[in-house]
């Protein structure tokens, strides 16, 4: 059966460490394919001003063009309202999916059991968590035995530990000081060009 991974967020913007989490997440799950869908009004951020979608979009869209194996999809954002991962999933066709694994950040995951709908979300993928260091992992694999009573299917995959976030990147810019090699250089030229996050 085919075997997609579904990789979720503000993405506000994409940087290198999405990127190498995503690569990670892809090799180490076996998958077919795995698609970036950035979230319109994340459930976690109802309020962020995030960059406009089609700015977040195009910036995914330039991160993995020189990947194999990686589709942007614009679902969520499309959507009205809210991104509800419970929403998302009941949206994708098992035809075309198939076996869909959801990659889920550490604070994320274990929140999980929060989540609007989580017995449905647990139905409808595997879950696939990273931790941030070894701290992470014994936090991790003791909420996985919690959330694997109520039937989910849980996969702790291990990624190199990356320094650099979203945040921190809008905050350096907004001080113009610069991002080279915190992001791709495409995406990096793209945040110029386009005069986003105060430049």
């Amino acid at each position: 059966m085919k075997k997609t991974g579904l990789y979720g967020g503000s993405f506000d913007p994409i940087h290198n460490g999405h990127i190498k989490t995503a690569l990670v997440f892809k090799e180490q799950m076996d998958l077919d394919k795995v698609v970036i869908m950035p979230a319109k009004r994340p459930p976690n951020k109802p309020d962020a001003k995030l960059a406009d979608n089609r700015h977040r979009i195009a910036m995914c869209k330039l991160a993995f063009e020189d990947y194999k194996g990686f589709d942007i999809s614009d679902i969520e954002i499309k959507r009205r309202g809210v991104s509800y991962t419970c929403d998302t999933l009941r949206s994708l066709s098992p035809e075309q999916f198939g076996r869909i694994y959801l990659l889920c950040g550490a604070d994320m995951f274990l929140t999980l059991q929060n989540w609007k709908n989580p017995d449905i979300i647990f139905s409808l993928a595997d879950i696939v968590t990273v931790p941030r260091d070894k701290n992470d992992l014994y936090v991790l694999e003791e909420h996985k035995k919690v959330l694997e009573k109520h039937g989910a299917k849980i996969h702790i995959i291990d990624t190199p530990k990356i320094d650099v976030s979203s945040t921190q990147i809008r905050k350096m810019l907004s001080e113009n000081k610069s991002i080279t090699g915190l992001v791709p250089k495409s995406v990096e030229s793209y945040i110029y060009e386009k005069g986003l996050y105060g430049r």
